[in-house]
């Protein structure tokens, strides 16, 4: 079990959030920015965090995961640090980039 605490990504959060209770993705310049339902809430987002699948490449040398791969409610997520070794920011996982997932 990982321990570690989840935190938006900007403050105030607005680059993942949006109103509606799906998970989607939307265009920003040429960007997809993938988009939480407001279902999830902070201790969604933390469980997620705990439970999820820690990720990091062969070469990456810090004593944190480059990423935590969960799965809520069917759909797949990433999470990136934000304070490196303490807190994650989580956001749907684009389906176009699944095939880069190692």
């Amino acid at each position: 079990m990982l321990d570690f605490e989840y935190e938006s990504e900007e403050r105030p959060k607005r680059k993942h959030h949006w109103n509606r209770p799906v998970p989607s993705f939307i265009r920003e310049g040429n960007r997809w920015i993938g988009k939480c339902p407001n279902s999830i809430d902070r201790a969604v987002a933390r469980a997620s965090l705990r439970d999820g699948e820690p990720f990091s490449p062969p070469d990456w040398r810090k004593p944190w995961p480059k990423r935590i791969y969960a799965v809520i409610d069917g759909v797949p997520y990433r999470a990136t640090p934000t304070v490196p070794g303490r807190s994650y920011h989580g956001y749907p996982e684009d389906p176009r980039e699944m095939h880069r997932l190692e």
